[in-house]
């Protein structure tokens, strides 16, 4: 006996002679991309369809993924990815990060302020569903901005707080004692954030520019320079 899966078709032909019969099997025709396992079926999986980079205003852009990961344990540590759209959001209300040059960095900016980080201190936000991580940066010079004060606050997604730990690939990294130039921007409630997220953070070594691996005060020269070209007046700390 031969059976038929549900929904196909089988056509048979029976053909008489000599006694004896001659039964063809035609195939069998189907329309799903996914056929069950049973009886020796086999199963054919669609065909994954591959992001690519999107092009816009010539400047190839990078999706950054939104798939939260699930919460590790690293040495008793529970260690939880931000969502991309929570840090997204923090660095410019997108989820799309796109990489700057040091030119839109310069103009992007509200501030840029050389000087170096005293203290990083991790909390929950109000509702305590994520961690966000304060930096406090004592200013040595404003190249671009008026510093109210000798120290400003700059905040980003993440962080540690107890055994729970938050991160964000878009955040900067910080260390307490080093010296760095930063772009900032005004974030929500009027805190300070890093331009671009990493992009706008550059770490001082040994008066060198580690990301450019350029002396400072020739990175600091092209600042000035692509300032003075766009018409803005030099920036301005308290006590200059």
């Amino acid at each position: 006996m031969v059976k038929a899966s549900p929904g196909a078709i089988l056509l048979l032909v029976f053909l008489s002679g000599a006694g004896c019969g001659k039964l063809t099997a035609m195939p069998i025709p189907t329309e799903q991309a996914t056929l069950e396992v049973g009886g020796g079926a086999v199963v054919e999986e669609a065909p994954t369809e591959q992001a690519t980079p999107k092009v816009g205003g010539g400047t190839v852009v990078e999706e950054v993924p939104t798939k939260q990961t699930t919460p590790t344990v690293e040495g008793g540590t529970v260690v939880e990815e931000v969502p991309t759209e929570q840090a997204a959001l923090e660095i410019g209300g997108s989820a799309i990060v796109e990489k700057m040059d040091l030119h839109q960095l310069v103009t992007a900016a509200d501030f840029i302020l050389v000087g170096s980080i005293e203290e990083i201190h991790s909390e929950w936000n109000a509702e305590g569903t994520r961690i966000h991580t304060d930096v406090t940066l004592s200013v040595r010079k404003c190249l671009k901005g008026a510093a109210r004060s000798s120290e400003v606050t700059i905040r980003f997604p993440g962080g540690q707080v107890g055994e729970m730990v938050q991160s964000s690939s878009t955040a900067p990294k910080f260390r307490v004692g080093e010296e760095v130039v930063v772009f900032l921007e005004y974030g929500e409630e009027d805190t300070l954030r890093v331009v671009g997220g990493f992009q706008g953070k550059f770490a001082v070594q040994e008066q060198k520019v580690v990301e450019r691996d350029v002396p400072q005060e020739s990175f600091l020269s092209q600042i000035g320079e692509i300032m003075r070209a766009a018409g803005i007046s030099p920036g301005v700390c308290t006590g200059d």
